[in-house]
């Protein structure tokens, strides 16, 4: 399933995950309605950054 960042951000914000991990591969992929940026973008519109979890392809998370 795809969706552009506003339905992304819509759907983060009915679920209420813990912490919100968007998908790495968004940039390269081409079948994403919307790029990463605007995901990140509506996320902070929603007052939900503080569950972001944002890191770049190669990056660990511990």
């Amino acid at each position: 399933m795809t969706m552009d960042g506003a339905q992304g951000s819509r759907a983060a914000r009915r679920l209420r995950p813990r912490l919100l991990l968007p998908a790495l591969h968004c940039e390269d992929c081409t079948v994403m309605r919307s790029p990463l940026t605007d995901f990140l973008a509506e996320v902070n519109k929603l007052g939900l950054e503080d569950r972001l979890a944002h890191t770049v392809m190669g990056s660990e998370r511990e």
